[in-house]
């Protein structure tokens, strides 16, 4: 898989992820699903993209995946009357596409000079598709799963060996090969985009809400362009500090009073976290799929351990865990700056 096309699967990555919230609410319509179970869905696809980001399943995924994206999208599209179960194989195909996609793809990068521009790049470009789709869809007759299903199908005409470079290895050695000390934090940064909307119902604006969270990625976008540009020699640092803004803005949106004050906060951490984000993976070398795996992983499980903090303390014990997991990021990013 060659540089560009690799680029290329990043930012419908992106897309995807980004644009969850509106796809995932339109399975939530459909006759055999609640909004509840199309949440659920939702955690499916970033779970079965972790895992086979990871490495598992790469034998059975390695020659099928791009027409398995768009296989999968297409079921999701137009498959409104299938059955729950039938609806939930097309989410986990699909995120295990994507996620084997973008192994190869963060594979093709590393062995790449520019890596970093190249991960800036794809994640700012998804972060601005995704901006457009939430302002077009409303004035669209399309569903946004159509509209997915129609990016989607340029990836199965570009170019690239679909082959993994780690072929035949048991699933197992995939698994432990997963960065554990980010993890916590990602976790509570699912758990953080999760509750926004709930927790801005407060302030009773609605379009205000919305607005701030569509920021949010134009913010995103620019941090991401921002990462690229950083010296070397400055980026271990500035990882720590893009890791310390995300987990305190995080903090300060659910215990925010004012609306202002909430919006300003949801778009700082939209910038520290895609300014961390390329300077994490680009750290993580050869490990780069392993850390995309973690950062899935840890979104997939967010909702749910996100809803049993509020349910034992209530937003203000969110606002503490998402703090906390910042801080417990920090020690084993200081022992990367210190010289062996």
């Amino acid at each position: 898989m060659s540089r560009f096309v690799g680029i290329a699967v990043l930012c419908f990555g992106a897309v995807l992820i980004n644009t969850l919230p509106i796809w995932v609410g339109v399975l939530g319509s459909y006759p055999a699903l609640t909004e509840r179970m199309a949440g659920a869905f939702a955690s499916l696809v970033l779970l079965s993209a972790s895992l086979t980001c990871a490495g598992v399943g790469a034998a059975m995924l390695s020659r099928v995946a791009r027409c398995l994206v768009v296989l999968a999208l297409a079921l999701l599209a137009f498959g409104k009357d299938a059955p729950a179960i039938v609806l939930a194989v097309g989410c986990v195909g699909l995120g295990g596409a994507i996620g084997h996609l973008t192994r190869q793809a963060l594979g093709a990068i590393q062995a790449s000079t520019e890596g970093l521009k190249a991960i800036s790049t794809a994640l700012s470009l998804g972060l601005v598709v995704s901006l457009l789709l939430y302002l077009l869809v409303p004035s669209l007759d399309a569903s946004p799963v159509v509209l997915l299903l129609v990016l989607s199908l340029p990836l199965v005409l570009l170019p690239g060996d679909a082959v993994p470079s780690d072929h035949g290895k048991p699933a197992f050695t995939h698994l432990l090969a997963l960065p554990l000390r980010y993890i916590g934090f990602f976790v509570m940064m699912g758990a953080y985009w999760t509750f926004l909307d709930l927790f801005g119902g407060r302030f009773n604006d609605a379009d205000a809400v919305n607005l701030w969270l569509l920021g949010s990625l134009l913010s995103g976008a620019c941090g991401s362009l921002l990462a690229a540009r950083i010296p070397e020699r400055l980026r271990p640092r500035m990882q720590i500090i893009g890791l310390l803004i995300a987990a305190t803005t995080g903090a300060a949106s659910y215990v925010a009073a004012d609306l202002s004050i909430f919006g300003v906060t949801i778009i700082a951490n939209g910038f520290a976290l895609f300014m961390f984000f390329p300077l994490y993976l680009q750290g993580a070398g050869k490990q780069m799929p392993q850390a995309m795996a973690g950062y899935l992983l840890g979104f997939a499980t967010g909702g749910a351990v996100g809803a049993v903090v509020i349910q034992l303390g209530g937003y203000q014990a969110l606002a503490a865990v998402i703090l906390l997991s910042g801080l417990l990021g920090l020690n084993p990013a200081r022992r990367r700056m210190v010289p062996k």
